[in-house]
């Protein structure tokens, strides 16, 4: 097969933004914590979804947004991350909750601001933007360092 100029051009524009270090990491860890990873995505997508379902109906309960947000549950049964080392959904409410706590300003950016929107994204990243004025520095550090 012969590919054209766009799709090489699209390929070699993917595999700038593949990070070796993260493929790294990545091939180190057993099928087990790959999927447990792969759930942690799932669930945080799926509570961007509901957020967003519950500011187009705020009518809706947490657990009736969450509901019409998941695709689908599996015998009646919930996929869970049991390694919390892999549970990204955690790390990034811990970021967040530091930040809320502390009043620093900020700005949620990438692959975990577009699930809202639809988009799925599986980066293992989390942009975020702060205004961290110098004199809140140490308050978020210290926040941050009790999760």
């Amino acid at each position: 097969m012969t590919l054209t100029d766009k799709q090489e051009r699209e390929i070699a524009g993917a595999l700038r933004d593949v990070d070796p270090e993260q493929i790294s990491v990545t091939r180190k860890l057993t099928t087990a914590q790959r999927t447990q990873q792969g759930l942690s995505m799932i669930r945080i997508a799926e509570q961007v979804a509901s957020y967003r379902i519950r500011a187009r109906r705020p009518e809706l309960t947490e657990g009736m947004s969450l509901g019409l947000a998941r695709k689908a549950v599996v015998n009646g049964r919930e996929a869970v991350v049991e390694d919390t080392q892999q549970e990204f959904g955690s790390f990034v409410r811990e970021v967040l909750d530091a930040l809320e706590e502390t009043r620093v300003k900020y700005l949620v950016g990438g692959a975990v601001a577009v699930w809202g929107w639809g988009e799925a994204r599986t980066t293992r990243d989390f942009d975020v933007v702060v205004d961290l004025p110098l004199e809140q520095m140490a308050q978020l550090a210290d926040a941050l360092k009790d999760r």
